[in-house]
């Protein structure tokens, strides 16, 4: 199905006496299951082919305009992930994404991809159904699985372009390995792969958030301990802030070292760098918590309600005391401030997933977060009649996220302040005190010459 001049051949043959295409069912696909580090370029290519090019090349045979249905053979490794299939899980998940773009593009068609899970026969031998009964992982009785094929295949309305068939796939990958592991992760990061940077930008030039590079360090310790959720960081230092000029692609490097774990709890050493000219530079460093389970919500109990220097959000972002773009513009209005403490009211942005780029929400909420810097801007503007860039933090907490248009309450508590810096700690709570997440004894540089007027949009 891969061999494009092959196949044009053999449609054209066939359109000759029956007329022209108007369905495809694809249902290609070859299995070479190895765990990741032995696979040859062999082993990738037998499997990626006939599922990515073979649909390409079928495609390239037909008119796409006189296609009135395009069904998809999928599978839940590609939902779900599946050890020794990372090249079948990639080239399904392609197809998955090619069914949503091929009925972007041509909304006439009746498109379904099918994720499904095992079936009853076929490519599930014997030994692989064995597998799948010790995992729970439960398979599709042929007569259900074409009945309910048929049915998607025939219904008068295409309202779902991609079917999940089958019990989850998700397993507990196995005891915790006792040996301290370590890690090496890299992102290529640009300024047009991640449009929310444009929303963050000091002196015209787009600047990676300290929410941002917060969010990576948690996310990957999450995906590389499955089962594991961010808790915590602790420690972080900012050694040298990104700034991207130019719309630059830079390679950055997440070095993450296991500390100490249990079955409970696992503690990393994370250390953001790059070598842009050959020689390592350090950008932020901190150590990060993971634990199993949901942490009990404390309770905020130094909540201020009152209303006695009340200003509309907008102003901050307005007259320079913030710098933030409309993404990352969280704060409706200051109920109160003092010198020991302010008080804001905020709304969690809905931010598209493109606008996301390569920095999601997930456990970790970067707009949110983001706020809890913005509070230490205010107060400097308000009381020291400067502006302020955040510097370091002793402890960051996430306790329960805030989902996208809720509104919440930010405190900030000040602990000292001078005439260079102040620190304090930030609480995100609901109206009765139970906390979202907290940065404690989180510091802030202040400086006359910060000032943001012209970057503020």
């Amino acid at each position: 199905v891969a061999d494009a001049e092959a196949l044009r051949s053999g449609i054209a043959d066939l359109c000759a006496e029956t007329g022209p295409v108007t369905g495809i069912i694809h249902g290609a696909g070859v299995l070479a299951d190895k765990l990741i580090e032995n696979k040859t370029v062999e082993d990738f290519d037998s499997v990626y082919r006939p599922k990515v090019d073979g649909l390409a090349a079928l495609l390239a045979c037909i008119d796409p305009a006189r296609l009135r249905h395009l069904s998809l053979f999928s599978s839940a490794a590609g939902f779900f992930g599946n050890p020794a299939q990372s090249d079948y899980a990639i080239a399904n998940e392609i197809l998955n994404k090619q069914a949503l773009d091929f009925k972007a593009r041509h909304p006439q068609c009746h498109v379904i991809t099918f994720n499904w899970g095992p079936w009853d026969g076929g490519m599930v031998t014997p030994e692989l159904k064995k597998v799948f009964a010790e995992r729970n992982i439960d398979v599709i009785p042929i007569d259900q699985g074409a009945e309910l094929f048929a049915n998607a295949l025939t219904a008068p309305a295409n309202n779902a372009v991609q079917i999940l068939v089958g019990s989850s796939m998700e397993f507990d990958s196995g005891p915790l390995k006792s040996e301290l592991q370590r890690y090496h992760v890299t992102r290529r990061i640009s300024v047009l792969d991640n449009p929310f940077l444009a929303d963050h930008c000091i002196e015209g030039n787009p600047v990676l958030p300290m929410a941002g590079v917060m969010s990576w360090m948690g996310s990957s310790g999450e995906a590389l301990l499955p089962g594991y959720r961010f808790f915590s960081l602790d420690n972080m230092k900012m050694f040298k802030g990104i700034v991207f000029q130019n719309g630059s692609c830079e390679r950055y490097h997440l070095e993450i070292v296991e500390t100490e774990k249990d079955a409970n709890r696992i503690m990393l050493d994370v250390v953001l760098w790059s070598d842009p000219s050959g020689n390592r530079v350090n950008h932020y460093g901190a150590t990060v918590t993971l634990l199993k389970g949901q942490p009990e919500i404390p309770i905020y109990d130094r909540f201020d309600a009152a209303e006695s220097d009340v200003v509309e959000g907008a102003h901050f972002y307005q007259n320079g005391t913030l710098f933030h773009g409309p993404m990352f513009q969280v704060i409706d209005r200051k109920l109160n401030a003092s010198v020991d403490k302010l008080t804001l009211v905020c709304t969690a942005p809905e931010v598209t997933e493109v606008e996301q780029g390569q920095f999601p929400v997930a456990t970790q909420h970067l707009y949110v977060t983001d706020a809890k810097f913005q509070a230490f801007l205010v107060w400097a503007r308000q009381f020291k009649e400067a502006g302020a860039l955040p510097t370091r933090f002793g402890r960051y907490e996430q306790y329960r996220a805030i989902p996208s248009g809720e509104t919440f309450y930010l405190s900030l508590d000040i602990s000292e302040a001078t005439n260079s810096r102040v620190n304090g700690t930030v609480t995100l709570h609901d109206e009765e005190g139970r906390i979202y997440s907290r940065l404690i004894d989180a510091e802030a540089a202040i400086s006359t010459n910060l000032n943001f007027a012209a970057s503020a949009s």
